[in-house]
């Protein structure tokens, strides 16, 4: 199997958000919930994705001796593209405990700790946690003046900001990366299909 008949395998697949447009993660779309801990993971993540397609190209399964109705590859991209959604839905719940959307600019997130757990509030944190439960946690910034350079870490631990930073970054980018991997995977088999088709054709004439 050529390269070119694997990348010209993408053309013909018809999924979510699939096409060619596989080979670049749908950045235009996840551009604004990337981690505001680094605004430019999206690159980052199209990179390892773009590179993820080479892996697959590359990559050959061991043969296994059960038969079994789906090809190895159709059940191995089912599995990563399943385990790619799991992780967008994990991904999209630390977006809403581990950020908060400035009020100023609805279009940008800042970076917090993990929410209102008591573990990674600072001596204020507790405090304000303590004296205004009721309030949401972007009173809580409000009343502290904690939008800004630093501003979180008046209520949140250091450690705690960068750690579900962290976090919400490998998140961020194993979704990309599993999704386009699971797609490459049946890019392939269609490839190797097409490719066996096409060798019993000839035998056949």
């Amino acid at each position: 199997m050529s390269m070119n008949s694997y990348l010209s395998s993408f053309k013909s697949i018809r999924g979510i958000g699939m096409g060619v447009g596989v080979l670049i993660p749908a950045f235009s779309f996840f551009v604004g919930l990337a981690p505001p801990l680094l605004p430019k993971t999206g690159l980052i993540a199209s990179a390892f994705a773009a590179a993820s397609i080479v892996i697959v190209y590359y990559f050959k399964p061991k043969p296994s001796g059960r038969s079994s109705r789906l090809p190895k590859l159709v059940k191995l991209a089912v599995t990563v593209l399943l385990l790619s959604v799991a992780i967008l839905v994990i991904y999209l719940f630390l977006l809403e405990w581990c950020t908060v959307v400035q009020p100023e600019d609805e279009g940008s997130r800042l970076q917090i700790g993990f929410g209102r757990a008591q573990w990674s509030l600072t001596e204020k944190g507790r405090q304000l946690k303590m004296e205004h439960s009721g309030q949401t946690i972007v009173e809580w910034m409000l009343r502290t003046g904690a939008f800004g350079d630093k501003g979180p870490e008046i209520i949140w631990e250091p450690w705690a900001i960068y750690l579900s930073g962290c976090v919400m970054i490998v998140a961020f980018i194993a979704m990309f990366v599993l999704w386009t991997v699971g797609w490459a995977l049946l890019a392939k088999q269609k490839a190797t299909k097409s490719i066996s088709s096409s060798s019993k054709k000839l035998k056949d004439a």
